[in-house]
């Protein structure tokens, strides 16, 4: 098993409550109050930051891209108003390569929830 983390932008009025956010998107039922992402840029910096990342076509939804060095893996799933990473194994998710996936979604403002501990590292956004 892995650790997670799952990246959203929500209006600036939303006031919704982050795990429901995060259990909405997942389950792919839609959250309100939440913005559509840049994905195609997004996904192109992930690419950028993952260079030896394969896409692994997926029969429904969008498609899964994991990105192996030896050590680690990450895997990436999105939809319009979410990315999600999961980091393995679990013990490294500190390390290089969850910090680059940070510092992509971070590029276009969109923050970390981790879904582990329950909190959202939002408090960096202006306004």
């Amino acid at each position: 098993m892995g650790h997670q983390s799952v990246y959203w932008q929500q209006k600036p009025d939303g006031h919704t409550e982050a795990h429901a956010v995060y259990q909405a998107p997942m389950h792919e039922q839609g959250a309100d109050g939440l913005l559509p992402l840049p994905l195609a840029s997004i996904l192109a910096s992930l690419e950028k930051q993952f260079p030896e990342a394969n896409p692994v076509p997926a029969p429904d939804g969008p498609c899964p891209v994991f990105w192996e060095d030896g050590q680690t893996s990450v895997e990436f799933w999105w939809s319009d108003v979410h990315v999600a990473a999961e980091l393995r194994p679990a013990g490294l998710w500190s390390g290089e390569a969850a910090n680059r996936v940070i510092d992509v979604l971070a590029e276009y403002q969109v923050p970390l929830y981790d879904p582990q501990t329950g909190e959202r590292f939002d408090s960096w956004l202006p306004g």
